[in-house]
């Protein structure tokens, strides 16, 4: 198995030089689609992948501080917020960016902070306001801001709605263009494909049958699910052929919604 911090190296050595006869299996970091959907040059196509199935979803959400004047989405097109961000290629700046461009709000994006955990400490300092992407697995460290209602999840980055979190809705609920919901969709591919287990394209059939069965017997295995309660690690499993189809649908999307994801996500002028 490879995991790779960047993935892409991983991605292609999977892709186009790796057996196809299931005795490798990648599993990388989610962003290797909008990686291949922003830089064409990348030696591999997503969507050739044979996915044996999804361990757990990577949920972002974006949150609001307590004491914040903004705590809703309709707020922050009336205020202007600080939201903290990591860097202009993440979505904790990219999702406010485009959030502006599409719906007016006035996220104001203060870059530099090196982790989801910095940006947590600016939030208890006063120096931001809120998060415009951090992971639902980092919260769950944060079970005290959870549980004393220090922060607002705003939205959820993600193509459905996040089953801890059945009352907030994903960013595209929230617009209405078709043009810049499908842009959204591509941005939020990244947290519903989460942490997937892939073969090489092409893979040995007979193999690929065999291991998308032992996944799903894993996935309902209570050892397994005892173990990732115990961890605190997430168990939102998602068969093979069902994260192949996901993953189809988002490589079917036209030009023209690629290009528009690259201008509502690009840095401000």
């Amino acid at each position: 198995m490879s995991f790779a911090a960047g993935s892409i190296a991983a991605a292609e050595y999977v892709y186009g030089v790796a057996p196809k006869d299931g005795t490798v299996l990648g599993m990388f970091q989610p962003t290797y689609i909008t990686e291949k959907i922003n830089d064409a040059r990348r030696k591999y196509e997503y969507e050739k992948f044979t996915y044996i199935g999804r361990v757990d979803s990577s949920v972002l959400v974006g949150l609001a501080w307590h004491t914040s004047a903004v705590q809703s989405v309709e707020d922050a097109k009336k205020t202007e917020v600080a939201l903290a961000a990591v860097a202009a290629a993440g979505t904790s700046a990219t999702m406010p960016w485009a959030l502006n461009r599409i719906l007016g709000t006035k996220y104001k994006v203060v870059m530099g902070y090196p982790s989801s955990a910095a940006m947590g400490l600016a939030l208890e300092r006063g120096e931001a306001q809120g998060i415009g992407s951090t992971s639902w697995d980092y919260l769950l460290t944060k079970r005290e801001w959870l549980e004393e209602k220090k922060v607002k999840i705003l939205y959820v980055i993600a193509l459905q709605r996040f089953r801890d979190l059945p009352d907030v809705p994903t960013v595209m609920e929230i617009v209405d263009n078709p043009l810049d919901k499908n842009a959204l969709k591509l941005i939020s591919s990244t947290s519903s494909v989460g942490r997937a287990l892939v073969a090489p394209p092409d893979n040995d059939k007979a193999r690929t049958a065999a291991l998308r069965a032992a996944f799903d017997k894993m996935a309902k295995d209570p050892e397994f699910l005892a173990d990732a309660e115990r961890r605190r690690l997430g168990s939102d499993t998602l068969d093979g052929q069902s994260l192949q189809d996901l993953v189809a649908d988002v490589a079917a999307q036209p030009q023209e919604v690629i290009e528009r994801m690259k201008e509502l996500t690009a840095p401000p002028k």
